[in-house]
């Protein structure tokens, strides 16, 4: 209580601490609770942190503190799932490898997918899709190459050696096996085990890839054998022909905006010949009837001439009829 009404720096700390421990502790229960993603849900020890600080804490601070937390929910981007674009097929974490069906169409486990974290602008997704495809045809052929020295090990090779491709975990430096995570935006080949992503570890800073970030999208590498058998032909034929179908409902979304496209441009540029005909029209009549009234007006003139030059002749022609002692008279 002292240091309550003192405002000693002691006080002030460890109320800045439980202020940023219940932010902390009610913004992971509300991520559980409204069913967002990535969820860390609190344990028994922390749930009963959490219900002591609703206790002990002033009820105007507790309101303030519970207005930081859903602050802290408003920022968050809702990603609810993973999704593949080429079917539209909503996945939870539990089923990420599996092949569940939709609309006719089953999910193929071997579409690539990517784990993202924030928004992404249209411009900022191109890339990340490019790197995503860079960045799993590069650890396929580094798997392909640790599958090919497991199968036919060399003479004197140490596969643990300085010289041998490294394929651990950037978070825990285990070993990685597949099916597992690996990094699309840091330039080394990081990977991430998917306990580490479940728990969303963050890296070791003196691991394999110390500035790898927890928002970084993440690509999944499947956990199928690169070696394995061959599809059958029939599957190779079914595939080819849903890819087939869904190019031709593509090409003919195309012809259909492309002509959409033009009718609405020929209907502009008709609108736009039809109102410029229309002013040149009244442009040209006004001009007519500019040119008529000063006809008119050139008519009436030269007429008033001719009358004029008519009374002059005749005022001429009686002077020169008169004798000359009406002149002298006058």
């Amino acid at each position: 209580m002292a240091q309550e009404k003192m405002w000693s720096r002691g006080f002030l700390e460890e109320r800045a601490a439980e202020r940023k421990r219940y932010v902390e502790l009610s913004t992971r229960s509300l991520i559980v609770t409204m069913g967002l993603t990535p969820q860390k849900p609190l344990s028994a020890a922390e749930k009963g942190e959490l219900d002591r600080l609703r206790r002990n804490l002033n009820p105007s601070e507790a309101r303030f503190y519970q207005a930081l937390a859903d602050f802290e929910i408003q920022k968050l981007p809702w990603h609810p799932a993973w999704g593949c674009d080429w079917y539209n097929i909503d996945l939870c974490s539990a089923c990420v490898d599996r092949a569940p069906s939709k609309r006719g169409f089953v999910h193929d486990p071997s579409h690539i997918m990517v784990k993202v974290e924030e928004t992404l602008h249209d411009s900022y997704f191109i890339r990340v899709v490019e790197n995503a495809k860079v960045t799993i045809e590069k650890i396929k052929n580094l798997f392909r190459v640790l599958e090919a020295n497991a199968l036919h090990p060399k003479e004197n090779a140490d596969p643990e050696g300085e010289d041998g491709p490294k394929v651990m975990c950037a978070c825990c430096t285990k070993k990685v096996v597949m099916p597992c995570w690996a990094c699309v935006i840091c330039s080394r080949d990081t990977f991430i085990c998917n306990e580490c992503d479940a728990n969303r570890t963050s890296p070791l800073q003196s691991g394999p890839s110390p500035y790898h970030k927890l928002s970084h999208p993440l690509v999944r590498i499947r956990g199928t054998p690169l070696s394995g058998k061959l599809v059958s032909a029939e599957e190779r034929l079914n595939n080819l022909e849903q890819r087939l179908i869904m190019l031709e409902h593509k090409v003919a979304d195309g012809f259909a905006a492309t002509d959409s496209m033009f009718e609405n441009r020929n209907m502009k540029l008709e609108s736009c010949i039809n109102d410029r005909l229309a002013k040149l029209e009244t442009f040209t009549a006004g001009k007519f009837d500019t040119i008529e009234t000063v006809l008119g007006q050139l008519t009436s003139q030269i007429t008033a001439l001719h009358a004029i030059y008519r009374q002059a002749v005749r005022s001429t022609a009686k002077r020169s009829s008169m004798p000359s002692s009406l002149y002298q008279t006058l």
